[in-house]
């Protein structure tokens, strides 16, 4: 991946491409990270019933 360099590219451009890219890999990792934090809380729930 090139970096932008260079006046054709200011830097409002290069930051919108970066929020687009994370916009993406925020849409494929969301379901991993809510199934994540499900586990989380499931565990929490057990050791509370546990105490």
């Amino acid at each position: 991946m090139a970096e932008a360099t260079g006046p054709r590219h200011p830097d409002s451009s290069v930051r919108g491409a970066r929020q687009r890219k994370d916009q993406r890999l925020l849409k494929r990792f969301e379901s991993e990270i809510l199934e994540e934090t499900l586990k989380v809380y499931q565990c929490q729930a057990r050791d509370d019933v546990d105490s």
